[in-house]
Parts: C-alpha cells; sequence; structure tokens
C-alpha cells in the first residue's frame, strides 16, 4: 500500500478501524510508518459504560478521531448518542457508515431525508461528523430512492434538484464529508456541472480520500478534479484543500 500511495502521490493517510480489534492493527501499522499513517480508532464490542474510557484511551494513545463508525443502530439509539457525545467533549470527528435499515448491511441507520443526522447535527454543534457511504450520498439529488436497495446504491444520472446533502451541508458548519469509495466519488461525478457547484460551495469541508486497501483497487476522483482543475473548472485553491488542506486543519493542527 505505501508503494500504491508513491504511485498516486498520497504522502499521509488516515487508517479507519471497524472496531476494537481494527484500532489496535491500525496502531501497530502507524507505529511501523508514523510519518505515513494516522489513526482513527472505533468502538465496536465496548460495553456502554466503558465507552468513555475506552475511547479516551485509545486519544491518549495517539488516535485522531473515531472512524469508520459502523454499529447498526439508529441514530437516535442511546449508545450512538453517547458515543457521539464522547467525541465532542474529546474534540475527535467521527466518520460514519450509513446504512438504510436496522439489520441490514453495517451503519448507523437514517430514515430518507436524513432527518436523525440533522437532529445529531444539532445536539452535538462542536462535534465534526464526517460523512460516508450510500445511504448518505444518495440524498445528493432529490427525490430520493426511499426502499432500502435504492437507499444503499450509489445513484446516477443527471441532478435536476438539490437533496438533503446540499442543505445539510448549507445549514450545518460541523458537517463535512468523505469524498471516498464509490458512493462519494459518484455523487461528485454523475453530473459534471452539480458536482463542480458543490464543490465551489463546500470546498472547506470536503476530505479526499480512497476508502481502498490493495494496490490494485482503482479510484477514478483524484484524475477527475485534477482534469477539472486542468480545465480551469476548479481553482488550485480548491483542490489542494480537497487534497490535504482540511485533511491537515482537521486532523494535524495546521
Amino acid at each position: 500500500m505505501l508503494a500504491h500511495m508513491d504511485r498516486i502521490g498520497i504522502d499521509k493517510a488516515l487508517l479507519m478501524a471497524f472496531d476494537e480489534e481494527g484500532t489496535e492493527s491500525n496502531f501497530r501499522l502507524a507505529a511501523r510508518f508514523p510519518d505515513r499513517f494516522l489513526v482513527d480508532c472505533n468502538v465496536e464490542y465496548t460495553p456502554f459504560g466503558e465507552l468513555e474510557r475506552t475511547i479516551l484511551s485509545f486519544k491518549e494513545r495517539g488516535a485522531v478521531g473515531l472512524g469508520e463508525f459502523k454499529v447498526n443502530r439508529r441514530i437516535d439509539d442511546v449508545y450512538i448518542q453517547r458515543v457521539f457525545a464522547i467525541c465532542q467533549e474529546l474534540d475527535m470527528p467521527v466518520t460514519f457508515h450509513m446504512s438504510p435499515e436496522v439489520g441490514y448491511s453495517y451503519g448507523i441507520v437514517d430514515e430518507p431525508g436524513l432527518p436523525l443526522l440533522e437532529a445529531s447535527l444539532k445536539r452535538f454543534p462542536r462535534l465534526t461528523f464526517i460523512a460516508h457511504s450510500q445511504s448518505f450520498w444518495i440524498e445528493f439529488a432529490s427525490p430520493a430512492p426511499r426502499d432500502r436497495e435504492g437507499r444503499n446504491s450509489w445513484g446516477s444520472g443527471a441532478v435536476s434538484e438539490e437533496g438533503a446533502v446540499f442543505r445539510l451541508m448549507d445549514s450545518y458548519g460541523n458537517l463535512w464529508c468523505d469524498l471516498s469509495a464509490g458512493s462519494g466519488s459518484c455523487a461528485i461525478m454523475r453530473d459534471r456541472g452539480k458536482g463542480l457547484d458543490f464543490i465551489h460551495r463546500f470546498s472547506g469541508r470536503l476530505l479526499f480520500g480512497t476508502d481502498l486497501t490493495g494496490p490494485d483497487m482503482i479510484f477514478p476522483l483524484r484524475d477527475h478534479l485534477l482534469g477539472c482543475l486542468e480545465s480551469g473548472d476548479l481553482s488550485k485553491d480548491e483542490v489542494e484543500a480537497i487534497f490535504h488542506g482540511n485533511f491537515e486543519r482537521l486532523f494535524l493542527r495546521k
């Protein structure tokens, strides 16, 4: 992966974890290559009463955030809300994966239109939420699918009307977006004009990522953004903010 990162120009990466065991793996890897990797911690099996102690211990060991948070419960579940409250107090951004339904796939669960996410954005104004995955990005356009499979898809085609993603980004400065994976890149690339508009409006809260764990995997957004820079559709400041500036500001405190 380091050779792959070098080939595509990634100097430093934030390692995501799915659970406590993955967090430990991340710490071991970052200890070997401290100049290349930062660590996100995660909780999946930690009992409710031990959440604060566990997350605090991860932060004391160097974790800069929590994610990819994927506990398959509704966002208004007391466990999810407790994690958010702790991370707000510890100033640890939360990157979440979203599912359309409890018992389906993985990820915290919201309803169509993302009302539960909005309630948490209001309740935890000092917590940086980093959005990721299909069930978030499918709300890029309106109307968005309401069925389970549709809400768990990337989406495609022209965006005739802005969806809940635009509205929430307009309304809540603590909402950031991870552009990784097919879901994030598809949202930006499915309608060139609307994708550019989204970047123009929110480039200060967008983070480049790949969500890839193998050197043979292909992620198209890097070349798309560089092409938009070359054509003059995006400015150097916008592209640099997405590629590294926002990351450095949020996680390296530069």
